[in-house]
């Protein structure tokens, strides 16, 4: 055994950071370690990064595997990325070969699934649904992922593409996704979408006290910065967290329909905005559910933070 202890290495990559621990069998972090991902300078340079990371952190560790959590399209079983739209030309991408090659000598097991089922899986494990059997996960960030636990277990689907929740069509001549449709939930959930509705409005001229902080510079408009003057009451920063609120619950009421969930936990970024949207998430699930559905699930608020990602892929890797 390495000097430092035993355990998996499990990571969560964005496109903007790559986060990620030497996990052990009770879930405990080790060792934690973060670096940019600079998915914009394409996938062999993430690829170099994911390498490094993973031969500093295995360094005094007996590691019997790693597990990677990963935005994108996932094709789990055979370590296929099938696409990513936030790491640019990631089409069909071998990113467990391509490990497999840059970890030589480190010669370990690789998991590869999709971030938001892998927060899903932590969450499951170690967070607000460990006491729950069956569950959907909303991540809620950068862009909106999802996650479906069913009996304990993660549900894939036929292809392991299953809970592309983000994807579900609320408007169908609405804005323009990342994926190439149009009116996805994640157009208009999500920190992106928080950013355009601000910039959008201010071109009609509002003056508002977030006009005045960011100088009339609307690309200055940053979902941290439109909580903040939110509450501190600016009427035109909570009207916005207020309609993406009303758009979420819209989406909700068509989980709450279709799968009839003990409870649907809602994580991520912007979920640390529950008081300023969910309110109004509430209501519209209150006006647009079944009535029988909607009094058994529980709307809860992750509670992993951004430890849930890890934990999941870990888990993965200990199972």
């Amino acid at each position: 055994m390495g000097e430092r202890g035993a355990g998996v290495i499990a990571i969560d990559c964005g496109a903007t950071n790559l986060k990620a621990a030497v996990v052990n069998h009770q879930g405990v972090l080790l060792h934690r370690q973060w670096k940019p991902t600079e998915a914009h300078l394409g996938m062999p340079l993430v690829v170099k990064n994911l390498a490094g990371l993973v031969k500093e952190l295995s360094e005094g560790y007996d590691i019997a595997a790693v597990a990677l959590g990963i935005a994108g399209v996932i094709n789990a079983h055979d370590g296929i990325i099938t696409q990513a739209p936030n790491f640019p030309g990631c089409i069909d991408f071998p990113i467990r070969e391509e490990l497999k090659q840059a970890f030589y000598p480190l010669n370990i097991p690789i998991l590869v699934e999709n971030d938001a089922n892998a927060y899903a899986l932590g969450e499951m494990w170690l967070g607000a649904g460990r006491e729950i059997n069956s569950f959907i996960c909303l991540t809620i960030g950068t862009g909106l992922g999802g996650g479906i636990i069913f009996n304990r277990e993660l549900w894939r689907g036929e292809d392991g593409t299953a809970a592309e929740i983000g994807h579900m069509v609320i408007y169908p001549d609405g804005e323009r996704c990342l994926c190439g449709n149009q009116g996805c939930l994640e157009a208009y959930v999500s920190a992106v979408a928080l950013s355009r509705i601000a910039r959008e409005a201010f071109e009609q001229r509002i003056e508002t006290r977030l006009w005045e902080l960011v100088g009339s510079k609307p690309e200055k408009v940053t979902p941290e910065l439109l909580y903040q003057t939110a509450l501190q009451g600016d009427h035109f920063s909570r009207q916005i967290w207020a309609e993406l609120g009303r758009v979420l619950g819209i989406g909700l009421s068509n989980l709450i329909n279709i799968f009839n969930p003990e409870a649907i936990i809602l994580g991520g970024g912007i979920a640390q905005a529950w008081s300023l949207f969910m309110p109004e998430a509430k209501k519209e699930v209150e006006t647009r559910a079944l009535r029988l559905p909607t009094q058994r699930v529980k709307l809860l608020q992750a509670t992993l933070g951004d430890e849930a990602a890890i934990l999941g892929a870990a888990y993965l890797a200990l199972s």
